[in-house]
C-alpha cells in the first residue's frame, strides 16, 4: 500500500504508517522546522 502525508509535521503519521508496512511516498508541510525534522527521521 502507498500513502502520502499532508500536514506532516514532525512525521508521526509517516513513522507509524511505515512501521505498519505502508510505503509513504510523499510528505508535505509548510513549516520549515517541521520539514527539517521529518527529513532527519
Amino acid at each position: 500500500m502507498k500513502a502520502i502525508d499532508l500536514f506532516a509535521g514532525a512525521g508521526g503519521f509517516s513513522t507509524s504508517a511505515t512501521q505498519a508496512g505502508t510505503n509513504v511516498i510523499w510528505a508535505a508541510n509548510h513549516w520549515r522546522v517541521a520539514v527539517d525534522t521529518h527529513a532527519a527521521g
